[in-house]
Parts: C-alpha cells; structure tokens; sequence
C-alpha cells in the first residue's frame, strides 16, 4: 500500500499525487476500517500497526518503494514551495499551521533528500523550512537538519546546484546555533556559507529572498562577541544587496544589524563595561 509512505496523516491532494489514490479508492479503505478520516480537518490517517505492516509490503518490492518515495518527496518540496511566499510576505500564521500538521512528512522528506544529496530539492524548500524552524521555535531539531544536508552534500562533487544548497544549510546552521547560544559555531557556519554566496553567481531575484543572509546572523554574533566594527560591516554589505530592490523585509533586518552594532557599545560605555 503506497499510502504507507505517509507519517502523520495526509490530505486528499497528497494521496492522489503520492498514491494515486482517488476519492473513490479512499472510500472504500475508509469502509474497511483501513484509514482513519478527520471530519474537521479532512486529513486521512493510518492506524500505525496497519501502516507499518503495508510499508513492509511496500519495501518488498524494491522499484515500487522507490518511485512512491520519490513522489512523496517531490509532493513536499513543492507544497513547501508553494508556501514560501505566504511565510515571507503574505498569510504567515496559515502558511505555520499548514507546516505544523504535515511536519512528520516534512521531516521524513528533508530525511530522504539529505541521503542522496538532491541539492535542487534542498533548495527549492529550504526557505520555507527556515522560516518554519524560526517561527515553530524548532531549533535543536533545524539544527540538526542542517548539520545532516551538511554531511551529504559535503560528501558529492561541487557544483552550483550543490554549492547553493551548501551554503543554504550552512546559513540554517549558523542561524539555529546562534539562536541556541552556540556562537563559536554560528560564526563559523556563518561565515563559510557567506563565503560561497560570495563565489556563486546567483541572480539579484535569489538574493533578495535571502532577508536573513549569513551577514544578518554574523552581525548578531559578531556584537555578541564584542567586535562591533565587522558587525557594522555585516549590517552595511547587508543594506547594499538590499537598498536597490523593493524588500523592505531585508532593509529592516540590515537596519536592524546597524542599530545593534551601533547602540550596543555606547550602552556599554554609559555603563562603564567598553
């Protein structure tokens, strides 16, 4: 049963594109008190020994699991996707719920994407899976993930594709360490992944949808560690990529990187500490 690639429960949607199962095939498990059906979300789900027992089916046959799984991954990376915009700019606590319900899935796919190395996949979700880390306050476990697409992509042949997704993972690295208090390693993280931005060509559109960029999370940490000159450096290379656009999100965080890397100190000084 291929609906066993699911963790957590799924909507109709997915079980079409995934499963190819239809309203109707999943009427008639509902009828066998095979899947669970939710009457207010109207997400489906599998009692646990049932699905584990069909997924065991499902791994027999070695072609069969692999084309379910790879259409269950490219499933979520497009839904994630498809929500990056709402995340950013638009219906942000919609865009959160959507992610929270479906997070075992989302978590099951970064899994299987992160094996192999898919650095397009990794990319075209990584935005929505940075934010949701941030907002859903998942950083031990965004860490984590980070530190896994780290380890594969680190392990294969440098491209672009590869590169970018690299220097993605490192940034969620260096984000989710600092939010946790690991500075040295925010640093780190932060500034190799700023390096490869740096190398790679990427068009000014990529660029501006990076309102929290490696110089965001190395002003932050460079304040923290006392050197307010490379933090005021961070906040002004920061309002260069952004001030010729119309992204008043990343002008904000770079404005926000020059007040700290300017207030902090005078604040020290009144206090006798700088």
């Amino acid at each position: 049963m291929k609906l066993s690639v699911f963790r957590g429960g799924f909507t109709r949607e997915a079980a079409q594109q995934v499963a190819d199962a239809g309203l109707r095939q999943l009427t008639v498990l509902l009828g066998k008190s095979l899947l669970r059906r939710d009457p207010n979300s109207g997400r489906y789900d599998i009692h646990e020994l049932l699905r584990q027992y069909a997924e065991d089916h499902l791994t027999a046959s070695p072609d069969h699991v692999s084309e379910t799984r790879d259409r269950y991954c490219s499933y979520y990376v497009d839904f994630l996707h498809e929500l990056e915009h709402d995340l950013f700019y638009g219906r942000q606590q919609e865009a959160i719920s959507y992610i929270a319900t479906d997070i075992e899935n989302i978590r099951i796919t970064w899994s299987w994407i992160c094996q192999y190395a898919k650095a397009k996949e990794i990319n075209r979700m990584f935005f929505s899976v940075f934010m949701g880390s941030m907002l859903l306050n998942l950083d031990m476990e965004a860490l984590s993930m980070a530190e896994k697409a780290i380890s594969s992509l680190e392990a294969v042949k440098s491209a672009e594709e590869r590169d970018t997704a690299l220097a993605l993972a490192l940034l969620l690295q260096s984000a989710m360490a600092m939010r946790l208090g690991q500075i040295e390693k925010a640093k780190l993280a932060g500034e190799r992944s700023l390096q490869i931005l740096d190398m790679l060509n990427l068009p000014s559109e990529f660029r501006s949808r990076l309102m929290y960029d490696p110089r965001f999370f190395l002003g932050i940490v460079y304040v923290i560690q006392g050197d307010f000159a490379q933090a005021e450096k961070m906040g002004e290379q920061k309002l260069r990529n952004h001030e010729t656009g119309d992204d008043k999100f990343g002008l904000a965080a770079a404005f926000y990187v020059l007040m700290i890397a300017n207030l902090v100190p005078r604040l020290l000084n009144v206090v006798g500490l700088f």
